[in-house]
């Protein structure tokens, strides 16, 4: 099987709660997105979260020592 290139979409089965579900269907229509493009993006912002808050805490523990 071929590696997948840069940006090239490849399957992800995934299983979420009604809620979520609901709360994604809605986030998309209100979005004009996709349902996969929706679940995407979110879970794109979720890493690029988690590195916000990580790099805030490495200068916060620099500026701390200071």
């Amino acid at each position: 099987m071929k590696s997948p290139t840069p940006g090239e979409r490849t399957p992800l089965g995934l299983r979420v709660t009604a809620e979520t579900k609901r709360k994604l269907e809605a986030a998309a229509i209100e979005s004009g997105r996709s349902l996969s493009q929706e679940a995407e993006l979110r879970l794109e912002q979720s890493f690029e979260r988690e590195w916000i808050v990580k790099s805030l805490q490495v200068w916060l523990k620099k500026e701390s020592k200071k």
